[in-house]
């Protein structure tokens, strides 16, 4: 029932002649690459060989259709099940996530083939998630 609500949302949304309203504001369906690093006060593990995360992500059409929140923490960002107070709008991103003992502000940019995304975790402790979509799908 609750796929059938958001296929009548999309439907809603969705306007005339097969263009969506805001598919600018939408992730581009395709083969997506992903890299994931920490930032602190002593510097950034990005040019550390072995400590930054990879991964591959095919993202199909149909997952393209649904929102930015739900397309990132289900297929970019797993393990996150509620984000009732994260914003994805307009190629921005903020917010925050609430953890067991502390909210973690979130910060960042998107766009159909690109994200980068900061996870202020307190402190000078982030982490950035980015995301570039190398293979558009046909």
């Amino acid at each position: 029932m609750r796929l059938m609500g958001l296929a009548l949302l999309a439907l809603a949304l969705g306007g005339c002649g097969g263009r969506k309203v805001g598919d600018g504001d939408r992730f581009g369906a395709g083969k997506w690459e992903l890299e994931g690093w920490m930032e602190s006060d002593q510097g950034s593990t990005r040019d550390v060989p072995g400590a930054v995360q990879t991964d591959t992500v095919d993202l199909s059409a149909q997952q393209a259709d649904y929102p930015p929140a739900s397309v990132f923490f289900s297929r970019f960002y797993h393990g996150e099940k509620e984000w009732p107070d994260v914003s994805f709008h307009n190629g921005e991103i903020s917010g925050n996530l609430h953890k067991r003992q502390t909210d973690v502000r979130l910060s960042g940019s998107y766009g159909p083939d690109h994200f980068k995304v900061t996870f202020h975790f307190g402190g000078n402790f982030e982490q950035v998630v980015e995301g570039k979509l190398t293979e558009p799908a046909s």
